[in-house]
């Protein structure tokens, strides 16, 4: 005989496991949304980590080619201020050219501004006799600009201290627009100089919002790359990215 409680007891039995399942679901989709939070994460950084690459690599390419050149104009007897001009419109991605003796006297410019002169300043006082005997390359950064700074050596009138000032509209011409490719969907590359300034974009940010962003290296000290995409997915990403 089939007791009065038996159909409450089947009720609740079906209901436990309506819940049962109800809850497994919502884990199963909890652990998806999770792991596509991961992946667009890992994404996002693959993607900033490649450009940044990209960029340092192609900047160290050309810091390379253009203190070979001057190097080899060094060694001329005749070298001055004609041949630093004839080197400056060969390398366009530097706006300013600085050569000191080791004794501290300016070679070129012969003339010079109050920003070439803070340059001129800085170089003397961040560059140490050892890097006059190690030599190398150092990356100063003198009131927001880039200047790059080694030692000329074999020249007539003895070792050479030359600062390299890079020009930011000629590396944004030269050499992010052929580095960084134009980002598919809504996402968007913006390098940030290291006072927060936006100096490039691979496309207008519109509704887009920062993911994240990745430091260069040395060749652009405090600069960063910073990936941008669509404000809903950037949320998403955002909110993963903080738990």
């Amino acid at each position: 005989m089939i007791g009065p409680r038996l159909p409450l007891l089947i009720f609740g039995v079906v209901f436990a496991a309506a819940l049962v399942l109800a809850a497994l679901g919502y884990l199963s989709l909890r652990r998806w949304e999770q792991a596509a939070e991961r992946q667009l994460r890992e994404q996002a950084r693959d993607t900033a980590l490649m450009a940044a690459e990209k960029v340092e690599m192609a900047v160290v390419r050309a810091e390379q080619d253009a203190i070979a050149d001057i190097q080899v104009a060094a060694l001329d007897p005749a070298f001055g201020p004609e041949a630093v001009e004839a080197w400056r419109s060969r390398h366009p991605l530097f706006d300013a050219v600085y050569l000191c003796g080791r004794d501290g006297r300016v070679l070129y410019p012969v003339r010079w501004s109050p920003e070439d002169g803070l340059a001129i300043a800085a170089l003397r006082a961040e560059i140490s006799q050892g890097f006059w005997d190690r030599g190398g390359r150092r990356h100063l950064d003198v009131s927001g600009r880039v200047v790059l700074a080694t030692v000329l050596r074999g020249a007539p009138r003895g070792p050479l201290l030359v600062g390299l000032r890079r020009d930011d509209r000629a590396l944004g011409r030269d050499v992010l627009d052929h580095a960084l490719a134009v980002t598919e969907g809504g996402s968007a590359l913006v390098v940030v100089d290291a006072s927060g300034r936006s100096v490039w974009a691979s496309r207008p940010l519109e509704s887009a919002a920062p993911v994240l962003t990745v430091p260069f290296g040395e060749a652009l000290p405090a600069w960063r790359v910073a990936l941008y995409e669509p404000a809903g997915l950037a949320r998403a990403t955002w909110c993963g990215a903080r738990r």
